[in-house]
């Protein structure tokens, strides 16, 4: 989940974080995993990143500055043309009523097949950089 509170992420910091992502709580991730990235704010799951190194701890005052983690980029698409949140809810479960209580969730198999086969559908263009739009 990208954003924070009131604040939605503008989209013209994608670039950022499709090599970068920064955490308030020490998430459980491990080299090769796929993270669906989700905008608050625009109700867009509009990327796919997969991470390479180990997450490492950061500083600061601001509680997402705390954990980071390099990511490559996977698949994205344009916020307009990304699926929305419960496009991605299957099997009974809420993923925005999920994802609003927490900085990360893991996705069931089943939810990341469906957002990949989404994106897909989107347009998403897989394995380039970050594109203008």
């Amino acid at each position: 989940m990208l954003g924070s509170g009131n604040h939605a992420m503008a989209e013209t910091i994608v670039p950022q974080v499709l090599r970068l992502l920064r955490f308030p709580r020490r998430p459980s991730v491990s080299v090769g995993d796929k993270i669906v990235l989700y905008a608050l704010g625009h109700d867009r799951a509009f990327a796919i990143v997969e991470a390479f190194s180990p997450i490492r701890a950061g500083d600061g005052d601001n509680p997402w500055d705390r954990w980071f983690l390099d990511v490559r980029e996977v698949m994205s698409t344009s916020y307009a043309a990304a699926p929305r949140l419960i496009e991605l809810s299957v099997a009974g479960r809420n993923l925005a009523e999920s994802i609003g209580r927490h900085s990360h969730i893991e996705l069931r198999a089943h939810e990341y097949d469906r957002a990949v086969a989404l994106l897909r559908e989107a347009g998403a263009i897989e394995d380039r950089l970050y594109r203008a739009y």
